[in-house]
């Protein structure tokens, strides 16, 4: 373990008793299964899909948690998912159709990098005051924004994204298929007209270029958040005995 992190002791965050609910169960996939098919569209399913999100249910926090990050936020609009993002959401589904709930740890891990972190921060902020924040706040933020960005670089551990990970949030291979079978379970196929979409939509992207000089200019603010602990967190599904 490296010695310049030490996790204090992991803690449940779902501490409340479990509760199967069926019933959420049901109606989430649901739900789900009308966004995906272009029933439902971005607003409808984020004002829908909030009330399961504080449910008894682990599976069914679980799976609203994950789901808040699948609609458009900028305009209403059907369903666009990515290919890994449509397989996670299939995964989903079978997880709210079994009886299987969902155990989430997380602790926070503190290292170097947050007190170089804070020195940075600091440093800018003197900077900033001494140049003056409106004719030089370019050339000031521009050579500060590249420290959180090598923090990130150096830092960094492997850390997919859920639904870049072929299996999450089951474990093994054994255990996904196990469920398929047991319950009879089959993903739906990924539509080409959402495939030629995305490839349209990723192609002409030009927020995504815009958003990149941005993040450049605007990473000294990243420092502040930079400095706290970072927060890993580790799910497993929990059969039922």
């Amino acid at each position: 373990m490296d010695s310049s992190r030490v996790p204090p002791p992991s803690q449940s965050v779902a501490e409340r008793n479990d509760t199967l609910d069926r019933g959420q169960r049901d109606r989430l996939a649901a739900l789900i299964r009308r966004y995906l098919a272009g029933e439902v569209q971005s607003y409808g399913f984020r004002d829908q899909l909030a009330e399961f999100k504080e449910s008894n249910d682990s599976a069914v926090r679980f799976v609203a948690k994950q789901e808040w990050c699948f609609y458009g936020d900028t305009e209403d609009i059907p369903a666009l998912l990515s290919k890994p993002q449509w397989d996670f959401t299939q995964r989903l589904l079978l997880l709210l159709e079994s009886n299987s709930g969902v155990r989430e740890t997380v602790s926070l891990q503190w290292s170097v990098s947050q007190g170089f972190a804070l020195l940075t921060l600091l440093g800018f902020l003197w900077v900033g005051y001494q140049q003056g924040w409106s004719d030089y706040f370019f050339a000031v933020a521009i050579p500060f924004g590249l420290v959180p960005a090598a923090i990130i670089w150096v830092g960094r551990e492997p850390s997919p994204r859920p639904f870049d990970q072929s299996l999450f949030p089951f474990a093994t291979i054994a255990e996904l298929k196990s469920a398929c079978q047991s319950l009879g379970f089959r993903k739906a196929r990924y539509p080409e007209r959402m495939k030629q979409q995305v490839l349209s939509l990723q192609a002409g992207d030009f927020t995504r270029i815009l958003m990149y000089f941005l993040r450049l200019i605007l990473l000294p603010c990243t420092l502040f958040f930079k400095v706290f602990p970072v927060r890993k967190s580790q799910v497993r599904v929990v059969h039922p005995r």
